[in-house]
Formats: C-alpha cells, sequence, structure tokens
C-alpha cells in the first residue's frame, strides 16, 4: 500500500550507507507480498532512468525468489544476515510484524522494537499514551467498523474542519479533510476502506513543524523544520510524485522557546511510546502559537534531498552517512554511538 514511498527511502539509505563497513545484501517484498532477493546493480541502475516505482518486474529485478518460507530456509538465510534495516512503510513493515519476524529470527534490526512500532503505527492509541504522559495532542474519535454513532454526537465533540483517516497507515494514505456532513460520511467510507479502525481529529489553522531524533537511552534531537504545501495538507500524492507543492524551511522560523518546547516534546514522546533507534515527530503550532503534538512516525521517510528526517539531523552537523552508521550501531547494541556526535 505504501510500496513507493518505501522504495524512494530505500533508494535514499542505499546511498547514505558506508561501503568501507558494511557488506550490503537487498531483500524486497512485491506489492503481493512475496520476498525476493535483489541484484542491486539492476535496482541502482533502473533508479537512476527513474523507472523504479515498484518491485513487481521480476524479469528485471529478481535475482533469486525466496518461495519456500519453511522454518529452515528462513534460518538459514538469517544467519548470514548481522543486522537488518527494515524500511517498509505502511502495514506489515513499520507496525511491528516484520519487526517480529526479526525477533524470531533473532536478528539486530534498526528502529522500534514490536510494541514500540504498534503503538506508533496506531493513531488511536498513541494519541491517548501521548495524553497520559501529559503531552498536548488534537482532539480525536475512534471508531470501529460495525461500531454504532451518530453523525450528530461527532459533531458534538468536533468542529469542521475534521480530518479523517485510517487508524494504522502511514504517508497520508486514505487521509480526508472536510467541511460538511456529506463529505464526512463520504471521507468515513473511503477511510473504512483501508482499515477497521478509523480516527477522526479536529483541524486546525497551523503550522507544520518536525523533529527527529535518534538513541535508545540517550536521545539525540536535530534542528526544527517546517513543511509547508500549497494543498489541503501534505497528501500521499505530493509525498510519492507531487513534490513541486511541497517547500522545506529548515531551520523553521521559530522562536527559540518554541524551539525548546518542541525539542522536548520529542524525547518525551519517544519515551512514552516506547520508541528505539529513531524517529521523526511531527507537530502543529496554531496561530496563538500554541503546540499541539501531530504523530510520532518510527520509519520517516529516507531521501536524503527531500525527506526530513535525515535533512534535519544534515542541518545539525551530522552527514547523512553518518547518520545511517549511527542508526546501525544503535541496531546491535553499540551505546557508545551517540558520544562523540556533536550537534552544532
Amino acid at each position: 500500500m505504501e510500496h513507493e514511498v518505501s522504495i524512494r527511502s530505500m533508494l535514499g539509505a542505499l546511498a547514505s550507507l558506508d561501503r568501507s563497513k558494511l557488506d550490503i545484501s537487498l531483500f524486497g517484498i512485491g506489492t503481493d507480498g512475496s520476498f525476493y532477493e535483489l541484484d542491486e546493480s539492476k535496482v541502482v541502475e533502473l533508479a537512476k532512468g527513474s523507472k523504479l516505482t515498484r518491485l513487481d518486474d521480476k524479469t528485471i529485478l529478481l535475482l533469486q525468489p525466496i518461495t519456500n518460507f519453511s522454518k529452515q530456509s528462513l534460518f538459514s538465510i538469517a544467519e548470514k544476515i548481522d543486522v537488518a534495516f527494515p524500511i517498509t512503510h505502511g502495514p506489515f513493515g513499520e507496525d511491528g510484524c516484520i519487526q517480529g519476524l526479526f525477533e524470531i529470527l533473532s536478528i539486530p534490526y534498526v528502529g522500534s522494537r514490536v510494541l514500540g512500532s504498534s503503538i506508533c503505527m496506531d493513531k488511536d492509541v498513541s494519541k491517548r499514551l501521548l495524553k497520559e504522559a501529559g503531552l498536548p495532542v488534537v482532539r480525536h474519535i475512534a471508531i470501529e467498523m460495525g461500531q454504532d454513532f451518530s453523525f450528530s454526537d461527532i459533531l458534538q465533540d468536533l468542529d469542521f474542519p475534521i480530518f479523517v483517516k485510517p487508524a494504522n497507515l502511514g504517508s497520508s494514505v486514505g487521509i480526508s479533510k472536510v467541511r460538511t456532513k456529506d463529505a464526512l460520511e463520504r471521507a468515513m467510507q473511503i477511510a473504512f476502506s483501508f482499515d477497521t479502525k478509523i480516527v477522526l481529529e479536529q483541524g486546525i489553522d497551523a503550522r507544520d513543524l518536525e523533529c527527529s531524533i535518534i538513541g535508545n537511552q540517550e536521545l539525540l534531537v536535530s534542528e526544527v523544520g517546517e513543511v509547508c504545501t500549497s494543498d489541503e495538507f501534505y497528501s500521499y500524492k505530493i509525498k510519492c510524485s507531487d513534490q513541486g507543492k511541497l517547500s522545506l524551511h529548515i531551520p523553521a522560523e521559530i522562536s527559540p522557546e518554541i524551539k525548546q518546547l518542541v525539542q522536548m516534546y520529542s524525547k518525551k514522546a519517544f519515551r512514552a511510546l516506547l520508541c528505539r533507534g529513531f524517529a521523526r515527530v511531527d507537530f502543529l503550532l496554531t496561530s496563538e502559537n500554541t503546540l499541539v503534538l501531530n504523530e510520532v512516525n518510527t520509519l520517516p521517510g529516507l531521501v536524503p534531498e527531500s525527506s526530513l528526517f535525515p535533512k534535519l539531523f544534515e542541518e545539525s552537523g551530522i552527514s547523512n552517512m553518518e547518520l545511517f552508521t549511527i542508526l546501525i550501531e544503535l541496531a546491535i547494541g553499540n551505546k557508545g554511538s551517540l558520544k562523540a556526535i556533536k550537534i552544532k
């Protein structure tokens, strides 16, 4: 469902890895759910021509199919892997599923563990935990498929505009911003086509601020950036193919007090949601200078040229290669990997 975004992030990470330290193997998951071992040279060659958008052209990309997923074959593959970097946006990738597979196979991996990944993927559960931790979150309602509800009850709690979202998707898939009851009904139908639980959030007039964070016990936060778009919101289409409507401002033009608050809230949210390794924390800043935490993304976009996660750390004085080296070291338990890093 977020296949194209995953490929863009994979290519970004691939270009940033330190070849002098790493022996890299690529494994891809097609839109049909099949696992493949990929020929890196062919993947990179296709990407240069902007022809690589999916991993289903088996005659070009496929090096060796992994068809017999028996325990024996799984553990045979696992024995060759020192650390895994799961760059798989969306369901089964950043929701704890593939992390659970790595746990079973005893493979160290980059990023949050099963529970932290699952919590952050669920926009309802994560907001409830953030609120319990004392962090400001946007007002929201969660509705399960088949649950009784009335539009009058919804409109007693929320005012238009309202954002309607599948609870367990990323990359803005299935999200609508609505201003009328008819549009709300249609948007809920769209969201339910992607997930069995949806979230309705109070729309607010605000700026989109983002902060990157890395670490396990010790945490390092980046500069704060701002995302601006000429559309109603930062949609899946813009993220994948229409980035002409997007502008990034790094650092964001905010007061030192707001910057400090964003960075402090980012650390607190990272710990409250049991994150590890890395994340991007998204905020809303209202015209009254009120800060609201929107969500925590345990697999942010990783494209060096356009994704805020690496660009924010680059602005903070950490190169892309250094950043990805740190993430891998954190995955294999190198607690000293942050000690020598100086944020400018």
